[in-house]
């Protein structure tokens, strides 16, 4: 069997994109953040995806209409086989697109408070950190969790599967532990220098990347 293609893009969040595709909801939620960085980078990313998906199904970006999961993961009301997922982190987003169900997350490695979430890992993964020396171990901690949050965000159920009840190795990636027998794929990479992200699909897949 053939390995599924999974797209990804990189988007620069502070970069300036046609926000006139946005819907009227969306305008509204932009408005509704008081942080007008945040509400610039929101309405950004999301006239980023509605780019990404017209590319992707054909059309424009301003008819794209959004559908939500029952854990409030977002689908295509007309074409239910394409999947997609994005991540954002200050500056930086990142999209999947794929016919496998995908997640996809993203990091920066200098984020504060990682050390915190050493406290949700499963017993496995706290292990593996701990015995790293202390200078590596926010940066292990960071990339367990972003394969983490990639799983949880492909199987589409939020944290109806607790986070310490599956595991996932440092290095290389992987999984290490799941409560039943999907074969999740995972690959894990540096979208940009001090940036950490991980992709997770049920089945083997390629990764291509592409320029919006």
């Amino acid at each position: 069997m053939s390995e599924a293609i999974i797209a990804w893009y990189q988007i620069d969040l502070d970069a300036p994109q046609d926000t006139t595709v946005l819907d009227t909801d969306e305008h509204a939620r932009a408005a509704r953040l008081r942080d007008p960085v945040r509400a610039s980078r929101w309405a950004t990313g999301r006239a980023a995806l509605r780019t990404i998906l017209a590319r992707t199904v054909g059309g424009s970006p301003a008819v794209i209409d959004f559908c939500y999961g029952p854990h409030g993961k977002p689908a295509l009301v007309a074409y239910p086989g394409i999947e997609f997922n994005i991540a954002h982190s200050g500056p930086l987003m990142v999209c999947a697109v794929s016919t496998l169900p995908v997640g996809i997350d993203c990091e920066w490695l200098d984020r504060s408070g990682a050390r915190d979430l050493l406290r949700f890992l499963a017993p496995e993964e706290q292990q593996i950190v701990c015995a790293l020396p202390v200078a590596e171990r926010s940066a292990a901690i960071l990339s367990i969790w972003v394969q983490k949050e990639a799983l949880l965000k492909a199987r589409g159920t939020g944290l109806t599967v607790p986070l310490a009840s599956f595991a996932v190795c440092c290095t290389p990636p992987g999984l290490l532990r799941w409560p039943d027998a999907t074969p999740w794929q995972i690959c894990r990479w540096q979208p940009a220098p001090g940036a950490v992200a991980a992709i997770a699909a049920p089945a083997p897949f390629a990764l291509v990347q592409h320029e919006l």
